[in-house]
């Protein structure tokens, strides 16, 4: 499996982790085991390639690009998850709903990687996509800031995954970094990526920063 070495220090590992404290913050049901996937808590799980049913066809846009979506990106399992169906807290009464908002639930919390290659396949589909000029969509996490603009960001499949305490998948998040001197901070805002798309495990200093990376020559508002 590819592996992208990446020059600056982990401010994407950083935006992550603080999702995974919003996250940890927020009392969530556990959600049903995707087809296919295997809870141990221990053994990683291989990931069959898309089937058709679940991975949209491609197309281009007048200009070239490919029409990228998560529909594609996460259309696959990735990683694997500790899970815990016991309630180790089971809050009632008036205030159990409050209560609930302090104590974080960790019966379904993804496990980032640890070593290149060690925590799933990346199927022959998505692979494709390597070095592919793109249209990717989605909202932005900015991470890296210069002069007041953004010049690194995590493109991310919904605002659930940094506002409202749901922790993403390992493939539900894109680090772009731009071309130039940057683009404003435009947050809460689907926005349309373009550029070249680079597919493989990001490590840096041996701490896992994603799946994919895009060379981002502009954006437009959805």
């Amino acid at each position: 499996m590819k592996m992208i070495t990446r020059i600056h220090a982990g401010p994407a590992a950083a935006a992550l982790a603080a999702m995974a404290m919003v996250s940890s913050a927020w009392g969530q049901a556990p959600a049903p085991p995707a087809p296919g996937t295997t809870f141990n808590g221990q053994s990683p799980v291989t990931a069959a390639s898309p089937s058709p049913g679940n991975f949209p066809e491609l197309k281009q846009d007048a200009a070239g690009n490919w029409l990228v979506g998560f529909e594609h990106l996460a259309s696959f399992s990735f990683g694997r998850h500790k899970v815990d169906y016991e309630d180790t807290l089971k809050p009632k009464g008036l205030g159990a709903k409050r209560l609930a908002l302090l104590i974080g639930d960790t019966r379904d919390p993804v496990e980032m990687p640890t070593e290149p290659g060690q925590s799933g396949t990346i199927p022959a589909r998505i692979l494709a996509l390597e070095g592919k000029k793109v249209r990717v969509s989605g909202y932005m996490l900015p991470i890296k800031l210069e002069n007041g603009l953004v010049t690194q960001c995590l493109l991310l499949r919904n605002q659930m995954m940094c506002c409202y305490g749901r922790q993403p998948e390992l493939n539900e998040w894109v680090v772009v970094t731009m071309k130039g001197k940057g683009v404003p901070s435009t947050m809460d805002t689907v926005l349309a990526f373009y550029g070249t798309l680079h597919v493989g495990e990001i490590f840096e200093n041996h701490i896992f920063e994603g799946l994919y990376q895009l060379d981002c020559e502009k954006i437009s508002i959805q």
